[in-house]
């Protein structure tokens, strides 16, 4: 794509690049001229750009606002994402909504509830009313296409990231076995069993959130685990807590 793109194209992926670093944190006074130098030059490059990959705040920020400018726009990590995501949405032809309503949602912590009403009854008094609900703060993106989307969902079952040992608890207590893990871990990695349960008889909390025997038996079990020989990597892990101060 860099070899097939023009002269002006190239120019144009510069200038926001430019635009984008210097909006910063976006508080600044200057911030809303590099916004505009950001949205012109997206402007410019999009046409020869098929994927642009950001966080929500980035597209109102600095990319066209035009209804159906891209054919198709895709909300990863959709149940952790809340309603700033719109503006995204907005610009899509097709939507594909990616989530997992077993993760963790926005909660609208320090938000007051009466506040909320009044303002979703100013401003969604329109809405259908089964899906006014779900465009409240502690609600996500996820949560408002499961409802106005009910008869396309489509469960993903196959699982990559952890061997079946790991997976195996969240498996059977929040996906009813309906997952499938696919990881086979090369000898190398394997540890049988992989999962122990450790009874620490001196762990006790003690003021805030401290647990010093809990604590003491993790340090020592990382030391043994890095003292033996017979584990792959355990010099290069122990030089690793070395130098964070583990």
């Amino acid at each position: 794509m860099a070899e097939k793109a023009t002269p002006a194209v190239r120019s144009a992926l510069e200038a926001y690049r430019v635009a984008v670093s210097r909006i910063g944190k976006g508080t600044g006074v200057r911030a809303p001229r590099f916004r505009r130098d950001a949205r012109d030059a997206a402007e410019r490059a999009s046409p020869a750009i098929p994927c642009w990959i950001m966080p929500h705040y980035r597209v109102s920020e600095s990319l066209p606002v035009s209804l159906g400018e891209f054919d198709l726009v895709i909300i990863d990590e959709a149940s952790q994402s809340d309603l700033t995501a719109l503006p995204a949405l907005l610009r899509a032809k097709k939507v594909l909504i990616v989530g997992d309503d077993q993760q963790v949602s926005p909660e609208g912590v320090g938000l007051e509830e009466e506040k909320i009403r009044s303002l979703m009854g100013q401003f969604l008094g329109n809405q259908v009313g089964l899906y006014r609900p779900q465009m409240s703060p502690d609600k996500s993106v996820y949560d408002l296409f499961k409802v106005v989307f009910a008869q396309g969902q489509i469960m993903l079952r196959e699982h990559f990231r952890c061997v079946g040992p790991i997976i195996e608890y969240s498996k059977r207590e929040f996906y009813n076995h309906q997952l499938r893990p696919l990881r086979m871990p090369r000898t190398s990695e394997r540890l049988d069993p992989p999962l122990i349960d450790v009874h620490v008889l001196d762990g006790q909390r003690g003021n805030g959130k401290t647990n010093e025997g809990e604590a003491r038996f993790i340090l020592e079990e990382i030391q043994r685990i890095v003292s033996d020989p017979q584990m792959p990597g355990s010099a290069r892990v122990g030089q690793d807590l070395t130098n964070t101060g583990g």
